[in-house]
C-alpha cells in the first residue's frame, strides 16, 4: 500500500493530509503529486530549494486560504505499508521537512488543488539565518564548522560532522557570513576543495545536519545493504564516476548515506536456471554495479493514484566510496 502524510504547522485549512488516518488505510485519500529533490548544499547546482508539492481535492476553504500557508512549515512522509508482497513498512518515514517558501491555489472546472514550494532548510534571502563562520589557525574544521551550525540549529537539532583533520587554514584565519545553508555550504565547499576532488558537504534532513568529505569510513551498521528486488531497473552511469539507480519510495536511505549494491541472484534458490543455448538471460539476475556507493542526491517522485510503479518511486545518486 502506498502511503503518505503531509503535516502543515501551524495548522491551517484541512491539513494534515495523509492516505493513513490513525493507522489504517484509507481508500478516498486524496491524491498528492511531489517531486521531492535533496542533495549536498555545497556541490554546484546542488540547489534544493526546488521541492514541490500538490494536493488535489482540497476544499474551498483551503483554496481561499492559500496565500496563509507560506512561512509554515510542512513535514511530508512516504513510502510503502504493508500490503503488496514486497513492500517494507520500514522504509518508509521523514522524505521533506522544511519551509513553505511559496503557496498557491487553482481552480480548474471541477478540479481543485493547493501547491506548496518548499525551502527545506527553513532559510531564505527573506528570513535569513544568521551562518557566522570564523576558523582560527590550529583550530579543527570540523569544529569551526560545528560552532556555526549550532548557532542556526540549535538542540533538538543534531549535527554530525565526520571529517577529516588534514585540512590547514592560513593565517590569518577563514571567515565568512551566509544568510542561508546554502550559501554557506558552499563557501565550505570552496574552501576545502582539494585537487582530488574531496571536498567538504553539508546535508539537511529534519532535525540532523550531516557534515562530512568521504573520507571518513563508515561502520558495517552504517551501510544499508540493497536486495536485488529492491531495484527498479538496471543502475546506470550518468556521469564520470556517478551511478544512478531508482527504488520503490523509500525514506531510510538519505544524502550521506552508504549503500551496498546486491550481489547477483545466481545459485540462489527459486531461479530458474536455464541450459547454455539462453544462459546470457542469467544476466538478468545480477547488476552491472558492484561495492560500496555514496548517496549524494535523492529525488522523490510521486503520484499517488497513478498505476505505473515509476510513479512512486526514489531516485539516487551516488559516486563509489572512497573509503
Amino acid at each position: 500500500m502506498r502511503f503518505y502524510n503531509i503535516v502543515v504547522t501551524p495548522q491551517i485549512g484541512s491539513s494534515p493530509w495523509t492516505s493513513y488516518p490513525k493507522g489504517v488505510n484509507d481508500p478516498g485519500a486524496l491524491n498528492v503529486e511531489f517531486d521531492i529533490l535533496s542533495s549536498f548544499y555545497g556541490i554546484p547546482g546542488g540547489d534544493v530549494g526546488s521541492s514541490t508539492i500538490t494536493v488535489h481535492g482540497v476544499p474551498l476553504s483551503d483554496l481561499q486560504a492559500a496565500q496563509n500557508f507560506y512561512g509554515g512549515n510542512i513535514a511530508v512522509s512516504g513510502g510503502m505499508k504493508k500490503g503488496l508482497p514486497l513492500a517494507n513498512p520500514n522504509q518508509s518515514g521523514l522524505l521533506l521537512q522544511g519551509m513553505i517558501f511559496q503557496s498557491f491555489a487553482n481552480w480548474v472546472r471541477e478540479e481543485m488543488n493547493i501547491n506548496f514550494v518548499v525551502a527545506p532548510s527553513g532559510n531564505t534571502l527573506g528570513t535569513p539565518g544568521n551562518f557566522s563562520f570564523h576558523w582560527t589557525p590550529g583550530q579543527p574544521l570540523s569544529a569551526a564548522i560545528l560552532a556555526t551550525l549550532q548557532t542556526v540549529y540549535p538542540k533538538p537539532y543534531i549535527i554530525q560532522v565526520n571529517i577529516g583533520s588534514n585540512y590547514a587554514v592560513k593565517a590569518p584565519g577563514a571567515g565568512n557570513t551566509a544568510k542561508t545553508l546554502g550559501d554557506f555550504a558552499q563557501y565550505i565547499y570552496s574552501l576545502t576543495q582539494q585537487p582530488s576532488g574531496v571536498a567538504v558537504n553539508i546535508s539537511l534532513l529534519g532535525n540532523t545536519v550531516l557534515v562530512i568529505d568521504g573520507s571518513v569510513a563508515p561502520t558495517t551498521a552504517q551501510v544499508k545493504k540493497l536486495a536485488f528486488t529492491d531495484l527498479i531497473g538496471q543502475p546506470k552511469w550518468v556521469d564520470i564516476n556517478t551511478m544512478q539507480f531508482m527504488t520503490v519510495m523509500r525514506a531510510d536511505i538519505q544524502v550521506g548515506s552508504y549503500v551496498k549494491m546486491p550481489p547477483n541472484l545466481l545459485n540462489t534458490p527459486g531461479i530458474v536456471t536455464t541450459l547454455q543455448p539462453a544462459a546470457y538471460q542469467q544476466l538478468n539476475y545480477r547488476t552491472s554495479f558492484q561495492g560500496n556507493f555514496l548517496i549524494q542526491q535523492v529525488r522523490h517522485v510521486g503520484n499517488f493514484r497513478d498505476a505505473d510503479g515509476a510513479s512512486w518511486a526514489t531516485i539516487f545518486q551516488a559516486v563509489p566510496a572512497s573509503v
